[in-house]
């Protein structure tokens, strides 16, 4: 910090992206540094971005420390150490390469790597955690400084990116996140809260990253930087920023809702696919930008048909489309055979080239039949309670279980029968209904006597979802 380099921060183009910009970026300004910038969006991709790169050339930038990123851009980290550029790259995703393919200029620390060197997986880390990790420790041992708030952007980027929480140093991150205050989190967390909301896994989960990941997929970049980057903001402006994004947010859920009920799906044995060009005399494809969507429409699929799900979109270089898989397996190494893919093992990315679509095909087609991963995740865990009155602790313990489940682990319900007096009421999302304690929530009105599956959640008071 005291040779006054210049630097420059890159995150990745999502949530977790973000959590290593703030994270690399607070921890910077705690150490002293005065010449750090961070890298305003431009243009969405989940690589290095081209224009980073030149902006670093350009303004004569001493180091580029890059996160959620950057593992297989040999070509721009070549570029880079050519101009006598530093680069600190800290990742989780595959990589075809290992630590001695990349030239001397470029630091690197990829967990993937690091797994494959250890011949275990030491390390679950999101990127944004990976960051918090090392930037943490480095101001502890060399600076004797302490940052409180920022351990809340590592576990939002652990369940933004939904790593695997069994994770005894994810579950570390998890312990010292939730024991914050309110008023001890960081601004950008506490943004999106109102007076009942907790910080935890619901509120990230189906709160934060949906707003943020939205803008994103609607490529709302210039409404991201202002957010996030603008220091010059105003109380009203920032106000106006989160509107917007609600505004994006409930236009993003209301397009993908009616796409999932408008595509056709073929439906193979172990797979689904769709090609979102049947829908674009409907909904058109440039318009909409539905080729951002590809990843959100994977997950609908797969959780509707409980297959891994296929989704394309053509574009006018390529086929742009997103692989998710229900059950956690590994399908990024095959389709890594016939298409450029990257990502996690059982949620990635791919292109194909245009004229290459129905070797394409015929590929899934033939990994269907020939190749398929039929291994399954264990299902839910249901502990049957048949007494009047809730079990305290087994619905504490449930509901802790849940906030680490996820990945390997399934997720706990506790199985019951309405029946007794339990008082219904209705709020403006949803049915109520108070057992014991403890509320049960349901999006749809519940029959007396029917059995119900409900789900433990961590919120200021544990609430029991059907």
């Amino acid at each position: 910090m005291g040779h006054k380099r210049k630097v420059l921060i890159e995150g990745d183009y999502d949530v977790d992206g973000i959590m290593c910009t703030l994270i690399i970026n607070d921890y910077l300004t705690a150490l002293g540094s005065t010449m750090h910038e961070i890298y305003r969006y431009r243009a969405r991709t989940h690589r290095m971005d081209k224009y980073a790169m030149h902006q670093c050339i350009q303004g004569r930038y001493d180091y580029l420390i890059v996160g959620d990123t950057g593992s297989s851009d040999m070509e721009i980290l070549h570029r880079l150490g050519d101009m006598g550029i530093k680069v600190i790259v800290l990742d989780h995703h595959n990589s075809i390469y290992s630590y001695d393919d990349f030239p001397e200029n470029v630091a690197i620390i990829n967990t993937t790597i690091e797994n494959l060197i250890a011949k275990q997986d030491v390390y679950r880390f999101s990127a944004g955690a990976l960051c918090y990790c090392i930037f943490a420790k480095f101001a502890q041992v060399h600076a004797d400084i302490t940052l409180k708030g920022e351990v809340a952007y590592a576990l939002t980027s652990l369940y933004a990116d939904s790593m695997d929480m069994s994770s005894s140093l994810n579950r570390g991150i998890y312990w010292e996140a939730i024991q914050l205050k309110r008023h001890e989190l960081p601004v950008f967390l506490q943004h999106f809260m109102n007076e009942y909301t907790v910080f935890g896994r619901r509120y990230i989960d189906f709160w934060y990253a949906p707003r943020i990941n939205a803008a994103f997929r609607s490529e709302r970049l210039g409404l991201i930087n202002n957010y996030f980057f603008n220091t010059e903001l105003g109380t009203v402006e920032r106000a106006k920023c989160i509107e917007d994004l609600e505004k994006v947010y409930v236009e993003c859920r209301n397009m993908v809702n009616k796409l999932a009920d408008i595509v056709k799906v073929e439906e193979l044995d172990n797979f689904v696919l769709c090609n979102l060009s049947c829908v674009d005399d409907v909904m058109p494809i440039n318009e909409n930008r539905l080729f951002n969507y590809t990843g959100l429409l994977a997950n609908k699929l797969t959780e509707r048909y409980k297959k891994t799900a296929v989704v394309l979109c053509e574009t006018a270089r390529h086929y742009k489309g997103s692989l998710r898989d229900k059950y956690n397996r590994n399908y990024l190494h095959t389709f890594q055979q016939f298409c450029e893919a990257g990502g996690h093992k059982p949620a990635f990315g791919f292109t194909v080239n245009l004229l290459d679509y129905q070797r394409f095909l015929a590929s899934v087609v033939r990994i269907d039949k020939y190749y398929s991963d039929k291994s399954k995740k264990e299902g839910p865990i249901v502990e049957e309670h048949e007494v009047a009155s809730p079990d305290d602790r087994l619905v504490e313990e449930m509901a802790l279980y849940n906030d680490f489940a996820g990945g390997n682990l399934p997720a706990a319900f506790i199985k019951k029968q309405f029946v007794g007096y339990m008082p219904e009421c209705y709020n403006t999302y949803n049915y109520v209904y108070q057992w014991g304690d403890y509320r049960i929530q349901s999006t749809y009105q519940l029959d007396f006597g029917s059995q119900l599956l409900l789900k433990p959640v961590k919120r200021k008071k544990v609430t029991l979802m059907v």
